[in-house]
């Protein structure tokens, strides 16, 4: 049990930390895109015992469905607000105050599946909240990088 906590602890602060960078300046490096998604995943499937159990039912699968069209959605539309701008070959990724707005947005329609969930009599477990970052991210930085091969030389896009 204890050993669970620490790692849930540990999926939430990487969680605070990949936002934060996200609104910083940073080149864009496809590979260090795909880590964190990779790290929610197994923090997911590797925390929550019961994840099989709770995505049985209709109501537990049908909910997690509707958070992977949140975690679609919302990926996009904060790919979209980070300012992308071409210096030579690399392209800098700068998230925006509607990237935060966003993601806070992100959070609460989790946290409101989540209620929903709890009133159906379908509780879930911090798995399918791993596995909904783990997509949301996914999302986000294949949206974030393909926007960014169309950023022209020395411009915004």
């Amino acid at each position: 049990m204890g050993s669970s906590l620490v790692r849930d602890v540990l999926g939430l602060l990487v969680l605070a930390l990949v936002i934060v960078r996200q609104l910083r300046p940073r080149v864009l490096n496809p590979t260090r895109m795909l880590i964190p998604p990779l790290l929610f995943v197994v923090i997911g499937v590797s925390s929550d015992k019961r994840l099989g159990h709770e995505l049985s039912g209709r109501a537990g699968l049908s909910l997690f469905g509707a958070g992977l069209v949140v975690a679609l959605v919302m990926g996009v539309l904060r790919g979209r607000s980070i300012r992308l701008s071409r210096q030579g070959a690399e392209v800098t990724a700068t998230g925006t105050p509607l990237t935060a707005i966003l993601w806070a947005t992100t959070l609460a329609i989790r946290l409101a599946l989540a209620a929903v969930a709890a009133t159906l009599a379908a509780p879930e477990g911090i798995g399918e909240v791993f596995l909904f970052v783990a997509a949301t991210l996914a999302v986000q930085s294949a949206y974030v990088l393909m926007r960014a091969g169309s950023v022209p030389a020395g411009g915004p896009a």
